[in-house]
């Protein structure tokens, strides 16, 4: 989004979150082979709002921030609308929705930063 100039929150944007990056991930599972029949949690190394994540990603582009903030009580209803039409919109939509407004944090592993990847991806 930030690529395309413009990013879009649900909410105010002040939830957090730890992403892991792939490689991370991917070593914590082969470590993980042995548990058997448990959840386990897991995130990246820095906790972050989306906020951040977002305002991190204009920084690396070196691009003016353009946020928009979508206020959850709006997008209600119109999931409820997207259910009559595709049960997978509806579906990625309220995963989106939910994700979005609430904190998702797990215990941190890792050692890959958001930012090196943005870096990577610019």
């Amino acid at each position: 989004m930030a690529k395309k100039g413009r990013a879009y929150l649900i909410g105010d944007g002040k939830r957090k979150m730890n992403p892991i990056h792939g490689e991370d991930l991917a070593k914590f599972c082969i470590q993980s082979f042995s548990e058997t029949n448990r959840t386990l949690d897991i995130g990246g190394p820095e906790i972050l709002t989306y906020e951040q994540i977002v305002r991190l990603a204009f920084n690396v582009l070196d691009q003016k921030e353009q946020i928009t903030y979508i206020p959850v009580v709006l997008l209600k209803p119109i999931s409820v609308g997207l259910r009559l039409f595709s049960k997978h919109h509806y579906g990625l939509f309220r995963f989106f929705m939910n994700v979005m407004s609430h904190n998702i944090i797990a215990p941190k592993y890792g050692k890959h930063k958001i930012r090196n990847l943005f870096n990577q991806l610019s």
